[in-house]
């Protein structure tokens, strides 16, 4: 029998779909325009750079943008807490979380990247990568400015976090529109005046992915967030422990996907050589955009189902999750089309031919539908801090994804596609074993 709902929780539940709805609009448009640029950016990065530079540039970038995207589980703990404090309208102890937040992130991340900088000094990419021994010196050269502009954006890219704790993540769209503007720019520019450098690209490409944050953070205090800006009077390190109760799980759970999502592009190279990262990576660039729309959609929801979950607000939660689950199913369809038209796209694209093969471009897809079936039941459970599930089956796909993508591509000589393939088997087990999970955990509150 399923709980009586007071008015209360329907005016918050009109009111939080209202909010959802308004935000997918806004990040529609701006994730349109971004779409947009990042397809100008591809064909454009393709042709100032040589075949096996471009390869090198997908692999490393692919690494260092998981890494950024994944940050060390504090911004997750915190957009969890602040989202919760301020469902419960706790102003003070939201500052107070996002004082800590950032005094913790500068106390864990000045070590860390001394460490990784000095650690890099003694690591030979250009052996790890399979590339040429004439890129040593520029391949770790450039590694090393990538991993101080990653520093700097783990602590800098927390406003992304407090934007979608405070349910306007289009602010956290704005600040990636920007990004891609600017770097559209920096290779017009390196087209015009410079010639196949991989470091000029990487140092302006990651420059401006640390700096437009923190221009970005220093405007959004100023103007929507006064009373949340941080300050070193909100610092309260008793508040350390609810942080970092979250974060240590999130960040358990974003190495594993590191793992998972960002070796693809280092194993390819390793077996294969940088340049047939090339397809691999078109091949997924070019998926991507359902990617992309289905973040549009989820992007509003996480911080939503904690509000909702905080208030009891369950039958709001199982309703989404319906939504959720028939918009999945018209993803499909759109995938299937892309397969059908993908060689024809990708080559009016490109303005070239590429090889691509078919069992790489169906796998491509198949793992797109799989990842938009994960980000389904992981935004709910992360959410509302459900977190055991995704925590253990993310380790055992780790741990799985790369001697089964090396087997698979190597040993039974598929190539690429074994290695899309492999992230495919390691992501399913989360895609069997957590939808379970989320039936198990929510109905029991509707009863």
């Amino acid at each position: 029998m399923v709980k009586e709902i007071s008015n209360t929780q329907l005016t918050d539940a009109v009111l939080r779909t209202n909010r959802i709805l308004k935000n997918i609009k806004g990040l529609f448009i701006i994730k349109g325009a971004s779409i947009g640029l990042r397809l100008l950016l591809v064909p454009m990065t393709l042709n100032y750079l040589e075949p096996e530079k471009f390869g090198i540039w997908m692999t490393l970038s692919s690494i260092i943008e998981m890494m950024i995207l994944f940050e060390l589980g504090m911004g997750n703990g915190l957009r969890n807490k602040l989202a919760n404090s301020l469902a419960n309208n706790q102003i003070e102890l939201s500052r107070e979380y996002i004082s800590t937040t950032y005094a913790l992130s500068a106390i864990i991340l000045v070590p860390l990247l001394t460490l990784l900088l000095l650690m890099n000094q003694f690591v030979n990419w250009s052996v790890i990568l399979n590339a040429s021994t004439v890129l040593a010196s520029e391949i770790n050269e450039l590694v090393s400015w990538m991993l101080l502009f990653y520093g700097i954006k783990l602590f800098t890219g927390l406003i992304l976090s407090i934007v979608k704790a405070n349910h306007l993540p289009v602010l956290g769209g704005l600040i990636e529109l920007i990004t891609d503007l600017l770097s559209l720019m920096v290779i017009y520019f390196l087209i015009e005046f410079t010639d196949n450098s991989l470091l000029y690209l990487g140092v302006s490409k990651f420059l401006i992915i640390s700096m437009v944050p923190l221009v970005g953070s220093m405007f959004f205090y100023k103007i929507y967030f006064k009373n949340q800006a941080p300050s070193f009077k909100y610092v309260k390190f008793n508040k350390s422990k609810d942080i970092l109760k979250l974060s240590w799980k999130f960040f358990i759970i974003q190495i594993s996907s590191i793992i998972i999502f960002a070796t693809d592009n280092v194993i390819i190279s390793r077996l294969f050589g940088p340049e047939s990262v090339t397809p691999y990576a078109i091949v997924f660039q070019y998926f991507n955009l359902i990617t992309v729309f289905f973040a549009i959609v989820s992007t509003p929801l996480w911080s939503a189902y904690t509000e909702a979950y905080a208030k009891g607000d369950i039958k709001w939660i199982t309703a989404t999750l319906k939504k959720m689950l028939k918009l999945w199913l018209v993803t499909i369809l759109c995938v299937m089309g892309m397969i059908l038209i993908a060689e024809d796209v990708i080559h009016f694209w490109l303005g070239r031919e590429l090889k691509l093969g078919n069992y790489l471009i169906v796998l491509m897809g198949l793992y797109v539908i799989l990842q938009a079936w994960n980000r389904i039941f992981n935004w709910l459970l992360s959410g509302i801090n459900c977190l055991k599930c995704t925590f253990y089956t993310m380790i055992i796909g780790a741990v799985v994804n790369i001697p089964v993508s090396i087997l698979l591509a190597s040993k039974l000589n598929m190539g690429s596609s074994g290695v899309i393939l492999g992230t495919i088997i390691s992501l399913g087990i989360f895609a069997i074993i957590c939808p379970f999970t989320t039936k198990m955990y929510l109905t029991p509150s509707l009863k």
